[in-house]
């Protein structure tokens, strides 16, 4: 339950917040279920806060500081976090529907079960996170950072991970059907089991990739050198050009 002067102190603006922050540096800010709608915290230093379970739709939270904080389990649709601070913080099982992170930090952030269907993660900094069974439906992740992220079980049916950076990234039994990984590098991913049913990996980078359903993949132009392709199905992908050299068919 929240702490009614925390409440207080976050519902009178982010000047207020900054002079306490600024007398307690470490103090967690108790904000367990409290109601934020569509909260104006911009820039704010909310670090470390305790959001658990808190309602966040629609607010503002632009350029906010929240590292390590807990959100789990917040509603956050429709927030806006363009380019907050969310390193570590616990996301798991959050509401996001529709929540703008573009260029936000969410390094080795746990977004694992959490709602992002529709939610804008480009140019965001994912490196490690934890989206293990994640709902990224239509997720616009363009020239996102997923250096070494989980994504096991994640659904990213019709995202657009463009330019995406998935090096090393865990896709085991992701569902990529109709997603758009156009120039994505995916080098030394791991995609076992993973649906790409009609996605789009032109120009991508698989090398020394694992993968098997490419039914009707567009794979136009796209480097699969020394990619690991037995028993993959590729009835009715679109091949032309690919770069298949030393690959394992």
């Amino acid at each position: 339950m929240a702490v009614a002067e925390h409440l207080s102190l976050v519902r009178g603006g982010v000047a207020a917040l900054a002079g306490w922050r600024d007398e307690h540096p470490y103090d967690r800010l108790e904000l367990d279920g409290a109601d934020l709608k569509g909260a104006d915290l911009r820039t704010a230093l909310l670090s470390p806060a305790n959001l658990h379970g808190a309602d966040l739709r629609g607010a503002n939270l632009e350029g906010a500081e929240l590292t390590g904080s807990n959100l789990h389990g917040a509603d956050i649709t429709g927030c806006n976090l363009r380019g907050a601070g969310l390193k570590g913080a616990n996301l798991a099982e959050a509401h996001g529907a529709r929540a703008d992170f573009s260029h936000a930090d969410l390094e080795r952030a746990d977004l694992s079960w959490a709602d992002l269907r529709a939610a804008t993660l480009s140019e965001a900094n994912l490196r490690g996170a934890d989206l293990i069974n994640a709902d990224l439906t239509g997720a616009d992740l363009r020239e996102a950072d997923l250096q070494g992220a989980v994504l096991v079980s994640t659904r990213l049916d019709r995202a657009c991970l463009s330019h995406a950076k998935l090096a090393g990234a865990d896709l085991i039994n992701a569902s990529l059907c109709n997603a758009d990984l156009s120039a994505a590098s995916l080098l030394d991913a791991r995609l076992i089991d993973a649906d790409l049913t009609s996605a789009d990996l032109t120009r991508a980078v698989l090398s020394d990739v694992e993968m098997s359903h490419l039914n009707r993949a567009r794979l136009t132009a796209a480097d699969l050198s020394d990619a690991r392709l037995i028993d993959s199905d590729f009835s009715e992908a679109d091949l032309r050009d690919a770069n298949l050299s030393e690959a394992d068919l």
